[in-house]
Order: C-alpha cells, then sequence, then structure tokens
C-alpha cells in the first residue's frame, strides 16, 4: 500500500475539520429545532414563565420550508444524457434509461428528495455513489449519508472537487459485531480497543479549548470507540477520502479516451495500446486515496476503487456564506420566528392582564392586598374595600398595550415572507392582489428568490448523473438486458447491452457497448408552479388541435409526461393500444420510430404540396374555361353585331329597290315601255343577229 500520509497527518484531517466546523454545526442543529418547533431556548423560556407570560410557539418556518419541500415533489427533474459524438448519440438514449434503471433500483429520486431536506433545513445533505457488495442487488449503489456524520477540508472547495478539496470523511456509528464483520482480520484488536477504551461520546462532539497536539489528538480520536448505557456496543470509525497529485504515463486515443500506462500488464498489451493510441503523454494528475480507521486502528487503506478518480459524494447545499459554508432557509427566519413567538405570548399576557393601583390602609389587614390583586384579574373579580376608599383602588387594564405588540407582530410575519420569497400567493394565503396577472406575478416573485436553491440541486444532481456514468461504463462490462422507454413515444422495449456477436469476417463484436462513449449529463428544469405547468398543458392542447392524426398520440404522451393527474402511467399503459403506439411501436427501436415520424412528417408535406398542385391546376383550367367563355361571348356579341348590319342593309336594300321599282313604274307610263315589250324586243333582236350568222330561227 502506498502511504502519503502518516496516520497522525489523517487524524489531524478529522480533527481540524470538527475544530473549525464546530460553530457551524451547532447553528445548523438549531435550524433543524426551528423547522422541528422548538424555537425557545432554555433560558428565554423560564424568563417568560417566571414573569408570568405562557411561552407560546407559532411556527413560522415549518410553511415555508414546507413550500419548497413541496415544490420539489411535484416537479422533479429528469436526468438526462446526450452524446458528444454522433456514435454516442445513438446510445445515449440507452444510457439516459440506464441511469433511471440505477435510479429506480435504489429509489434514488427519494434519497434525492431527502438530501434536498437536508439542503434545505440545516444546509447541507449528501448522497453517494458506491458499490454494492450484495449479488442480489444492482453493483451500482446510490446511498444517503446523514449531513451529521459528514466533514469536509474548511478551507477547500465545498463542492469536493478534488483539486480544490483535500479530503472528505464519513463517520458514522456502527455495531462493533458488524465492524468485526467487515474486517474480520481486525477482531482482536477491535474488541481490545472497545474495552479500553471504554465511554461515553458525544456525537460529533469535540470538547472545548482541547490543544492540538500529539497527546490530546490521539486521545480524542480513541474517544470515538464509545457504549451506551444499555449495553449495546457501538463505534464510530473514520472512513477518510483524500487527494494526492501522481505523475503517470497516459495514452490518449482519437476519440477522447485516456488509459494510463502500467509496467505490470501483458507487454503485448502495453504495445498495442502504444501504436493504436494518438499520442503519449507524461502527466501529474489528481488520484483519491481512501483509509478507514478507528482510532489508532487501520482498518483499510488505499487508492479509490472507483474509476473516475472523483470523490463518490454528491453534495446538496441550500446557500453558502461567505466562509464557504452552507446553511439553510431557517437561519435567516429564526429570528422574526422568535420575536413572533414573543411579541405573541406577551400581547396574550397583556390581553388578560390588569394593573391594580391601591393607597395604603385601603384594607385593615395588608396581607389581604395580595387578594385585591388576584380578585382584579379575575373574569368575575368581588372586591371589598373600606367605606369611602373606592376611589382608592385603581384598576387598568393592560389591554391597550396589546396593539403595539401585534402591529409589531405583524410586521415581522411580512419580514418572514420577504426574506424568505415563501409570499401569501405562494402559500395559497388570502392575497391583497385582486387580479390574477398580479397574483402569477407576486408567486413568480417568490419563486425568483427561491431560485439560487434549485439552481444548487440542479448542480448536485447533475453530479450525481455523471458519477453514475462512470460506475455504469466501469460496472457493466457483462451482457446485460435493459429496458428502454422513448421519451417522445412512449414506446417501450428491451435492448441487450454489450451483447456479443460474430462480425462479417468472423470476429467478435460488441453491439449496444455501453462501456464506450462519452457523455454529457444534462439536468431539465421542472416547471417552477402549477401554473407554468397548466400553461404547457395547454399549449399542448392547442397542437393537438392542429397537428395531423399521426402526430396526436405523441403530443398527448407528452401532456400526460407533464400533468398531475393520478395514476397517469395506468391510465397511460391502457390509452397507448388505443393511440396506436404499443403493438406497432414495441418492437422498434426510438430512432426507427424517429425515422417513421420524419418519414410520415415528409409524406404529409409532400401530400399538402401535391394537394397544392392539384389545387393550382384546377384554378388554372377554371381560369383558362372562363376565358373561352368570354371569347365566346364576344364572337357571338360580333356576331349579334354582324347580323344587326344586315338586317339593316337588307332594309336599305328593298327601300332602293322599292324606288326603283316606283320610277320604273313612272317611266313606262310614260313611254309605254313594259317589260314584256322589252322581252319581245330582246327576242326580236336575237332572232335578226342568228339569221345574219347564217343560222335558223
Amino acid at each position: 500500500m502506498t502511504r502519503d500520509c502518516t496516520l497522525k497527518e489523517i487524524q489531524d484531517f478529522v480533527y481540524e475539520s470538527m475544530l473549525v466546523s464546530e460553530a457551524w454545526r451547532a447553528e445548523a442543529w438549531r435550524d433543524c429545532e426551528h423547522y422541528d418547533g422548538k424555537q425557545w431556548t432554555e433560558a428565554d423560556y423560564r424568563k417568560a414563565k417566571d414573569a408570568g407570560i405562557d411561552p407560546l410557539t407559532i411556527n413560522r418556518t415549518f410553511p415555508v420550508v414546507n413550500l419548497l419541500l413541496g415544490s420539489e415533489q411535484i416537479n422533479k427533474n429528469d436526468i438526462t444524457i446526450e452524446g458528444r459524438t454522433q456514435d454516442d448519440a445513438e446510445i445515449s438514449n440507452t444510457m439516459t434509461e440506464a441511469v433511471r434503471y440505477v435510479m429506480e433500483q435504489y429509489n434514488g429520486s427519494s434519497l434525492v428528495s431527502q438530501a434536498f431536506k437536508d439542503s434545505v433545513i440545516p444546509g447541507a445533505g449528501f448522497l453517494s455513489v458506491s458499490h454494492n457488495q450484495d449479488p442480489r442487488r444492482e453493483r451500482v449503489c446510490i446511498q444517503y449519508y446523514d449531513w451529521k456524520d459528514m466533514g469536509w477540508d474548511p478551507f477547500g472547495d465545498p463542492w469536493l472537487s478534488p483539486s480544490g478539496c483535500r479530503y472528505v470523511y464519513y463517520q458514522p456509528w456502527k455495531d462493533l459485531d458488524w465492524l468485526i464483520t467487515q474486517f474480520p482480520e481486525k477482531k482482536q484488536e477491535l474488541r481490545d480497543a472497545f474495552e479500553e477504551y471504554n465511554e461515553l461520546s458525544r456525537r460529533g462532539g469535540m470538547s472545548r479549548g482541547t490543544v492540538v497536539d500529539e497527546s490530546t489528538l490521539i486521545e480524542e480520536m480513541k474517544e470515538r470507540v464509545a457504549i451506551n448505557a444499555y449495553g449495546r456496543k457501538r463505534v464510530r470509525p473514520v472512513e477518510l477520502w483524500y487527494c494526492v497529485h501522481e505523475e503517470g504515463t497516459w495514452a490518449r486515443f482519437a476519440n477522447g479516451d485516456s488509459l494510463e500506462l502500467t509496467w505490470d500488464v501483458d507487454p503485448l498489451f502495453l504495445r498495442n495500446i502504444i501504436l493504436s493510441a494518438e499520442e503519449v503523454v507524461k502527466a501529474q494528475v489528481p488520484k483519491i486515496k481512501t483509509i478507514t480507521f478507528l482510532g489508532d486502528i487501520v482498518l483499510n487503506w488505499g487508492y479509490s476503487p472507483y474509476k473516475h478518480d472523483e470523490y463518490p459524494f454528491v453534495p446538496f447545499y441550500g446557500y453558502l456564506d461567505r466562509f464557504n459554508y452552507p446553511y439553510g432557509v431557517p437561519r435567516n427566519l429564526r429570528g422574526q420566528n422568535e420575536e413572533i413567538n414573543k411579541r405573541r405570548s406577551m400581547a396574550l399576557a397583556l390581553l388578560k392582564s390588569r394593573r391594580v393601583t391601591v393607597e395604603e390602609k385601603v384594607v385593615d389587614d395588608p396581607t389581604k392586598l395580595q387578594d385585591i390583586y388576584e380578585e382584579a384579574n379575575k373574569l368575575d373579580g368581588f372586591i371589598v374595600v373600606k367605606e369611602g376608599k373606592i376611589n382608592a383602588v385603581k384598576v387598568e387594564e393592560m389591554a391597550e398595550l396589546y396593539r403595539p405588540q401585534v402591529d409589531l407582530l405583524l410586521q415581522s410575519e411580512r419580514e418572514i415572507q420577504e426574506v424568505s420569497g415563501a409570499n401569501a400567493d405562494s402559500l395559497g394565503y388570502k392575497s391583497s392582489q385582486v387580479s390574477g396577472i398580479a397574483i402569477e406575478r407576486k408567486q413568480q416573485q417568490g419563486n425568483t428568490i427561491l431560485a439560487p436553491i434549485f439552481g444548487n440541486k440542479r448542480r448536485s444532481e447533475k453530479r450525481l448523473g455523471e458519477l453514475i456514468i462512470s460506475e455504469i461504463q466501469s460496472q457493466w462490462r457483462g451482457e446485460k438486458i435493459l429496458r428502454v422507454t422513448d421519451r417522445l413515444t412512449g414506446a417501450r422495449k428491451w435492448v441487450h447491452l454489450n451483447k456479443r456477436e460474430e462480425g462479417p469476417i468472423g470476429e467478435i463484436v460488441l453491439r449496444n457497448n455501453i462501456t464506450q462513449g462519452k457523455f454529457d449529463c444534462v439536468v431539465s428544469e421542472a416547471p417552477a408552479t402549477d401554473t407554468v405547468r397548466e400553461q404547457h398543458l395547454n399549449m399542448l392542447i392547442e397542437w393537438v388541435k392542429k397537428s395531423p392524426p399521426e402526430i396526436i398520440p405523441y403530443l398527448m404522451n407528452a401532456a400526460m409526461e407533464i400533468s398531475n393527474l393520478p395514476n397517469k402511467d395506468q391510465l397511460m399503459a391502457r390509452i397507448r393500444p388505443i393511440l396506436g403506439i404499443e403493438g406497432e411501436d414495441q418492437n422498434r427501436s426510438p430512432e426507427e420510430i424517429r425515422e417513421q415520424v420524419a418519414q410520415q412528417l415528409e409524406a404529409q408535406k409532400e401530400a399538402q404540396a401535391k394537394a397544392a398542385r392539384v389545387e393550382e391546376a384546377a384554378l388554372k383550367l377554371k381560369l383558362e374555361n372562363l376565358q373561352l367563355i368570354n371569347q365566346k361571348l364576344a364572337a357571338e356579341i360580333e356576331s349579334l353585331k354582324a347580323s344587326d348590319r344586315v338586317k339593316r342593309d337588307d332594309a336599305a336594300l328593298r327601300g332602293i329597290r322599292a324606288g326603283y321599282d316606283l320610277q320604273k313604274d313612272m317611266i313606262a307610263t310614260r313611254t309605254g315601255y313594259t317589260p314584256e315589250t322589252a322581252k319581245k324586243a330582246a327576242i326580236g333582236n336575237g332572232y335578226r343577229k342568228a339569221m345574219a350568222a347564217g343560222g335558223t330561227a
């Protein structure tokens, strides 16, 4: 084992972290108490009781925190994986389902909510991506870690970057028998240590004023072996992860992968790696080591078992102060909430109390003055004084001081809403706004104030997804059957990962090789309010109204995904076959379905273009027919015009002929020349000509 730090130096890390974070842990614990309703300190509680005030607790922190927790519950972020290259993109959907599969195996959604709750209240929550040694469970494991058991470099990066954070440790309580089961070779040492140091220890506490020297440091580590009063043997070992920088030789490949070259491997394999690499470089890189110890007993020490050389912890933070220490929502509400409790308690005390002023010798026995005071403060009090002394007794109602206390109380309640962002509109209380738009803007203002918390949550979920991807590629080396659900169509199919098949020339190739490739983790932003969710749903409904029948089933599936409809998965399971999604799509890959949808859209566009062309041709033909009709009408009009001219010419000719006949009759009457005489004259002329030519008549 390579040991670049001594055990004492590692123990110093733990001591340093606990000493520096002692004040922060106390404040975080107080924040948890405020959420739980324990908002009076012991000193304030005793003072109120001594003053005759009944301490009341009005927990305004509880609804503010629950607003955040409820928003996270109904607006889950979705972790999707995107490939960096075209080859990686083909299997990115499968990697998304692989991450979702790991999350489902360990109820990851609930673990994220639990860590988010820790980030909202004490300020810090932690998850871990590790290995499950149980062969009956999925190898890649997600675990929740209690924030009280966690510690890290107080001078480093709180987001646990190896380049900026020197160490992180986890110190849970464990039964001695369980620890012996994990490390059987240390059985006797652990039992001897437990018997030797058999005393109680505060959970994560350190003695105030402890001097940092070797003797007190070792004793402090030994004090972490504890036993409780019931005889249950429990110890608190430390599991610490720290970063070292080491120089190594690396082979870099064209696809972006890299492999460290060590000289303890097969020389032929090493030669092939060097020949296939794009370049071989020397570099100093950070590496993660881990050690588990209990006091002076080292249980395990070596390199991290994880390929990614990152800390296996995922921090969830609410806010970070100027010292990079986390804090939650109650931190800025504690003062106002305590003031509300004190003022309400004081106001109620004033409302029911009276001030009694009496002169001396109002009663014969001075011991009865207390009786006068008590009677005056009863609802049905009865006071008897000497005759003529009635004006010597003055009873003042303290209710007149009630209103100023209530006014200040209401001001503190408004300040809580302003500081937290959980205004009356967001909480659903009666609002001073009258229009829906004003209420929505007020809610959006509250969401803007709370946005940093949800932004930090998305950052943590991105790191969670990246660690899961790394462990999937590291651990899923064999064949594995995985159910894949297409997010667009909702279709389900079974994918055979790392399937060994014979290639075209007899070689063995891997199909759906999930161990290779580069991927990016993308965390979607969920709708911040139900109003935004409803807007998206209404937008999809409008698309359904205007979309072709082929697209409607997929839009309805997307609408179901963002809806809050109870049992929507069971409902969609029954509706999908009716919509034609299941049966048609379940035996095809998502890429084939997308291609089919694209082809359908292209065919629809072509059909629309064809219909447009047909309509254009019909319109053109109609225009040509109209033109012919116009030409025919023009010809008919011209024919009618010509016929009218002929008629006019005939009438004129008849008129001329009538005039000619009239003139001819007049001439014949004067000369005696008629048509009959003319005919005879013509015949005579022809006879004479024929005879002259030697013919016969």
